[in-house]
């Protein structure tokens, strides 16, 4: 912060910028990453097609594709993005494709490049013949990750989690992964709350901030 002093002894304070380069988009299980071109927007494990998977098991619930779709264009909006991110387990189905993925998931990926936005996939252990449904336009990356730099000059990995990433992405100074649906569990006496998300900052050495034991069923955008 500047300080500057007036005449009569008060102090003006000069606003600086210090709204960081990676955060959450409060509200939303979405990452902002602010790199030196563009406001980036990472997502992980949209389970699309979870709705056909679930019914074989004698469960129907309504498609929420759209409810999906929605929640992301709006985030898109919201802080102008550029870049959009999906780091792994786009899919339901690990070694196989649902009729329902077929149909979700094209129409899904042509509705984000309708946004004026690049599109990136990182692919994860569900998504086993994705890249045979994304439309031209997405760029489809290899499962040890991608690099990001943000408008500070920092490096960031991203990358699912269930394969192990390529040198100069787990060289990065922050880790984005997905694949383990971390969250964090709040209890008192009378009811208790999972939010599916956590940030690790990597200084020196790795940081547990989820106990082992932590566990919270797979959300949509969790």
């Amino acid at each position: 912060k500047c300080y500057q002093h007036c005449p009569r002894g008060c102090k003006v304070i000069a606003p600086v910028n210090n709204e960081p380069d990676i955060a959450p988009v409060l509200g939303h299980p979405i990452l902002k990453v602010k790199t030196k071109e563009e406001v980036s927007l990472v997502v992980s494990d949209l389970h699309l097609g979870l709705e056909g998977s679930l019914a074989q098991k004698g469960v129907i619930l309504p498609s929420q594709l759209d409810q999906l779709a929605g929640e992301i264009k709006a985030v898109v909006k919201e802080v102008s993005a550029g870049r959009l991110v999906f780091i792994g387990d786009v899919k339901e189905s690990e070694n196989k494709l649902l009729h329902e993925e077929w149909r979700e998931i094209p129409s899904f990926f042509e509705d984000m490049l309708s946004l004026p936005v690049d599109v990136d996939v990182v692919p994860g252990n569900h998504d086993g013949g994705l890249e045979l449904m994304l439309p031209s336009g997405v760029i489809f990356h290899s499962a040890r990750g991608m690099l990001l730099e943000t408008a500070r000059g920092r490096l960031v990995g991203l990358f699912h989690g269930h394969a192990w990433p390529a040198p100069e992405v787990i060289s990065a100074e922050f880790l984005v992964v997905g694949h383990n649906h971390w969250a964090v569990e709040l209890r008192d006496q009378a009811s208790k709350e999972k939010i599916p998300f956590a940030s690790l900052k990597i200084a020196s050495g790795w940081r547990r901030l989820i106990p082992r034991s932590s566990r919270c069923r797979p959300s949509t955008l969790c």
